[in-house]
């Protein structure tokens, strides 16, 4: 059983305990193709549906990097561009729309890796060695957010993560979809962000399966929604961070977003971008059922593709 931290009653959080959490959500890089990726970064205003907004740019075109966030920064970490695997870290100032700047290093270059912090510490996860193929990382890295520079190694995934899985926190832990391939045996995995060290088994997922997911979490649920099994699932399912079990239905959304990404202001979690474009939302708090939950935000800005596969997604003020 997980021991919940003092922060999970609270909606909204402030330094030191912003754990990816904030008024503002931001989506860097993402594509179509890997022709088509872009450089931009928009953004929302969670509390008001609209459609997203020009942010800045990051340095190079990319898809497929992770998103975390904490202490006021947002941080792209990895991805690719055309078909090369980086092992950049890129931050920005949430509340200040411009480009991004280099904030260091990863210990190995990471496509389709997944992150996710409890404010000042942020963990890089699994991915592959390589756009479409390569080695599937089981290893993590960490940073500590206030200070620019490399990572570090923290500890491994003990089943693997297949590309392409979700990482959402609670402020005290992470977790994340792991799978050993084909995704027929995924498993919830868990781990302290304060503790390097190797994930434990959460749980196992219910309605879900395979590619491409969204996480949010509002710190006493966590929640995973959309992505791609051969078809386009509108599932919502989660987790309460309390007691280790398989995942339950939240609800459904109302249209499939593929490939996008989540953030959340606390109680609402956005799904956005992905192939069609589309931010959803929903409140994470409702009474769990198979209803349709979700309703749309806005559209998100693309690059010409008119879809935005894979982007980094992280919230903050």
């Amino acid at each position: 059983m997980l021991i919940s931290s003092s922060n999970l009653n609270q909606k909204h959080f402030v330094y030191p305990k912003d754990w990816g959490q904030g008024s503002r959500g931001c989506w860097s890089g993402g594509g179509s193709s890997n022709t088509t990726n872009t450089n931009n970064t928009h953004f929302v205003t969670i509390s008001t549906p609209g459609n997203s907004t020009l942010f800045g740019s990051v340095t190079t075109n990319l898809k497929k990097a992770g998103g975390a966030s904490g202490q006021g920064r947002g941080l792209i970490c990895g991805g690719s561009t055309n078909t090369t695997a980086l092992n950049t870290i890129l931050y920005v100032t949430i509340a200040t729309p411009a480009a991004a700047t280099s904030f260091g290093n990863m210990v190995i270059a990471r496509v389709q890796n997944q992150a996710t912090s409890n404010g000042t510490r942020a963990i890089i996860i699994g991915g592959s060695t390589a756009y479409n193929a390569g080695n599937t990382l089981t290893s993590i890295d960490y940073i500590a957010i206030a200070t620019l520079g490399n990572a570090s190694s923290f500890g491994i995934t003990i089943t693997g993560p297949q590309d392409n899985s979700a990482a959402t926190g609670d402020g005290t832990y992470a977790m994340v979809i792991c799978d050993p391939g084909n995704w027929n045996n995924s498993k919830y995995e868990y781990v302290a962000i304060d503790t390097p060290g190797n994930t434990s088994i959460f749980g196992a997922w219910t309605n879900l399966k395979g590619e491409g997911m969204a996480a949010n979490s509002n710190g006493s649920r966590a929640i995973w929604s959309g992505g791609y099994d051969g078809g386009a699932p509108v599932y919502i399912d989660y987790l309460t961070w309390s007691t280790a079990s398989n995942a339950i239905q939240l609800g459904a959304l109302r249209v499939n977003v593929v490939y996008g990404a989540g953030c959340e202001d606390g109680s609402r979690a956005i799904h956005g971008a992905g192939s069609n474009s589309k931010i959803e939302y929903f409140s994470m708090d409702v009474t769990p059922s198979n209803a349709v939950i979700s309703a749309n935000f806005g559209t998100m800005g693309v690059d010409g593709s008119g879809t935005r596969h894979y982007p980094a997604a992280y919230a903050g003020d």
